[in-house]
């Protein structure tokens, strides 16, 4: 088998694009080259430093076409708008509770059911 262009030479995982390999092999370097100026946090990737940066900035993008609430991410948004849905896909298997979000349901049951996660019966 000859040698593939796009593989990483360290874990063998292949990539679509050269670009996305070279943002890979940084995982194994180990190296955060990427740092916010404004508290000094590296990253290993850019992407991951613009995110950063809107807790900085407090740049809230998305915009909820319902209500006309801001958040500063895609997934924040989305969360939200399972509230004007009604929509709770995390219910508790202790009692009848469900919470839109998986956090809120883990801290449910750290603080109500002593961080048991069973199957309802």
């Amino acid at each position: 088998v000859g040698a593939c262009s796009s593989c990483c030479e360290q874990c063998g995982k292949v990539f679509a694009w050269e670009t996305s390999l070279s943002s890979h092999r940084w995982i194994h370097v180990g190296e955060n080259r990427f740092k916010c100026q404004e508290c000094g946090k590296r990253f290993r990737l850019r992407g991951n430093l613009i995110f950063h940066q809107k807790t900085h900035t407090k740049a809230k993008t998305f915009l909820c076409s319902i209500c006309g609430k801001r958040f500063s991410s895609r997934t924040n948004l989305i969360t939200h708008q399972l509230v004007h849905i009604g929509e709770r896909p995390y219910p508790c298997s202790q009692c009848d509770k469900s919470f839109w979000v998986k956090s809120h349901l883990r801290s449910h049951q750290e603080s109500m059911h002593n961080g048991e996660c069973s199957v309802k019966a």
